[in-house]
């Protein structure tokens, strides 16, 4: 059996690529000198239907696996006459110009849970047969997370629910705080019932999914995430379930673009392995460190709280006063993590100018029954709930611009504001303001563009 490599492309390959031009379908496309094998060559001529599959797939950056595939894709008669030809070059050549190569990292090793770490609970997750048991019996919620955070990725793991289930793929998840609201949550369940945004696939309460492809209950199912921000495109089992660009939607813009990958429990047995993930080429996002985790530079002090730094977590307590950063900052997304004594009382202060120019405060006060009670705008717009609580963490996130506003209180949106009179500029401001302690950890600026909308967040149904 021969391979023959042609050096012009047969007219079946014109009709196929002037029609692909039609459909618009011209940028993602990888083209290569066609295969075609002789007469009486049934499996070179299957190998040369199966390379020309890889080699038209719609995917901007080709793996180490992608290679692998077009070499196990040859029989061998193929890869010697292959061999002799320029195709092992083209090949390398299409590897490195169509984007870098990404090798997939093993976040399972199958034995144990080394890379990962408990959060809620402990010993609910467990390693058994080469997979991931969560087993009923433990704290609810408890989640398992990886040591290291990804922005831009390919996860793929296959999951498993024996039985009656309810549990969720975190995303994007923060350390502290609401994971499935700050970052998202990819809905799992035990069935295909249609229950919107609560159904298996799911974006947990935004997004419902295309379509319902979870396999039958005790049936291994196989998902795939693809997040190349602002694109998230989710598969299962073969069948696109989501492809969402996150920038379109109100909600989804201004929830987390990195994080810990993490899996769910709520108290129903679930069963993963084979999860692998390839880092993609990372987000052009900048966030701006507001602390070095080691001591005040890049602040001003002023009043008499004793403003300090311990273990990268800055604190205040025992009088007022106010921590100033010594930078000005126009439209922006700021985020810190904050923890209160009983009682404590302080806030975040943005477009500061000086004490008689204050800016706009955000709230810090974890009182049920107070008026401005904690993510209030104070004087303005209070919170209608509190969505903190004394003695934990939890996360607060403002985001600025132009005359819009809105305050993020563990992923949940407490306060929209659209018509602030003040310039668009100022300091941020760490306030504290009573006997009481406050702690905040990892407090962090990205700037925005000056002319970016903030849209009005929908209410979600029910609400």
């Amino acid at each position: 059996m021969t391979c023959n490599v042609l050096p012009n492309h047969p007219p079946r390959f014109e009709e196929r690529e002037r029609t692909e031009r039609r459909r618009g379908q011209t940028s993602q496309i990888i083209r290569t000198t066609p295969m075609v094998c002789t007469a009486g060559t049934p499996r070179s001529a299957r190998s040369a239907r199966r390379l020309k599959k890889i080699f038209y797939k719609p995917d901007a950056a080709w793996s180490l696996g992608t290679v692998v595939r077009i070499l196990l894709a040859m029989d061998s008669s193929c890869f010697r006459s292959c061999c002799n030809s320029w195709v092992p070059l083209g090949i390398l050549t299409l590897v490195f110009l169509s984007g870098p190569v990404f090798a997939a990292e093993q976040l399972f090793n199958g034995h144990d849970l080394t890379g990962w770490v408990e959060v809620g609970g402990r010993g609910v997750f467990t390693v058994e047969n080469g997979e991931i048991t969560a087993r009923p019996g433990g704290l609810i919620p408890t989640w398992l997370r990886t040591e290291q955070e990804f922005d831009n990725f390919r996860l793929r793991l296959e999951y498993l629910t024996p039985g009656w289930c309810e549990a969720g793929l975190l995303l994007f998840a923060p350390l502290y705080g609401r994971q499935s609201q700050v970052g998202l949550k990819l809905h799992l369940r035990h069935d295909n019932a249609d229950e919107g945004a609560r159904s298996t696939g799911a974006l947990y309460d935004v997004v419902a999914p295309l379509r319902l492809a979870a396999g039958r209950r005790g049936a291994w199912n196989r998902l795939e995430v693809v997040s190349r921000y602002p694109r998230l495109t989710v598969v299962l089992n073969g069948m696109v379930i989501q492809d969402v660009d996150r920038d379109l939607h109100p909600t989804l813009r201004w929830r987390r673009r990195e994080g810990f990958i993490g899996l769910q429990y709520l108290g129903s047995p679930i069963r993963f392995r084979n999860l692998e993930i390839e880092r993609l080429e990372a987000g052009r996002d900048e966030w701006l460190e507001l602390c070095n985790g080691k001591d005040l530079d890049g602040w001003e002090v002023r009043g008499a709280a004793p403003w300090r730094v311990d273990n990268g977590v800055i604190a205040a307590g025992g009088g007022d006063g106010y921590l100033i950063t010594r930078r000005s900052f126009s439209s922006f997304v700021f985020e810190t993590f904050v923890r209160t004594s009983p009682q404590a009382n302080g806030g975040v202060f943005f477009r500061w100018g000086d004490e008689n120019g204050r800016g706009y405060e955000v709230q810090i006060y974890n009182v049920e029954e107070a008026t401005n009670p904690t993510g209030s705008l104070y004087g303005l717009v209070p919170a209608p709930d509190l969505r903190a609580r004394d003695e934990e963490w939890f996360m607060l996130q403002i985001v600025s611009s132009g005359a819009s506003a809105l305050v993020f209180v563990n992923g949940h949106p407490v306060v929209q504001a659209h018509n602030l009179e003040l310039p668009d500029q100022g300091r941020i401001t760490l306030q504290m303001h009573s006997p009481g302690k406050i702690e905040f950890l990892r407090p962090r600026i990205r700037p925005l563009h000056p002319a970016t909308e903030v849209s009005p967040i929908p209410p979600k149904p029910g609400s």
